[in-house]
């Protein structure tokens, strides 16, 4: 068999495809999200909640409210790899982090997000 794998280009095309569609875009930019799991003896909504381990939308980690967190994971090849973006009244802006940033993969998405506010505004 044949293995697939997606190269960082490839992932990129995915997300440029990503933001046609908003209930996507919705939900890679959405940090917690609770849902039904079941009901209680009572008949009360047994709800659980999912919270993303993308530090691009944990308010904890981030000051941004338009941040888009789009796939963060781990390769052994790339090692730690994050795509995400910010939603502007213009478009956005897409960055991409990867080949072994090991401590400061977040730090690093950051400060391209802010360059690329800094520079597209002018």
């Amino acid at each position: 068999p044949t293995r697939r794998s997606s190269d960082l280009y490839d992932m990129l095309l995915f997300t440029k495809a990503l933001f046609g569609d908003p209930l996507l875009t919705e939900v890679v930019g959405t940090f917690s999200y609770e849902f039904p799991v079941g009901v209680d003896e009572n008949g009360d909504v047994i709800t659980a909640a999912y919270l993303s381990n993308n530090r691009l939308l944990n308010p904890e980690f981030t000051k941004r409210t338009n941040a888009i967190g789009v796939k963060n994971g781990y390769t052994g090849a790339a090692r730690n790899c994050l795509i995400g973006a910010i939603m502007r009244k213009d478009g956005h802006i897409i960055v991409a982090a990867m080949f072994k940033v090991n401590t400061g993969l977040y730090d690093v998405a950051e400060e391209l997000l802010s360059y690329g506010e800094k520079y597209r505004s002018k």
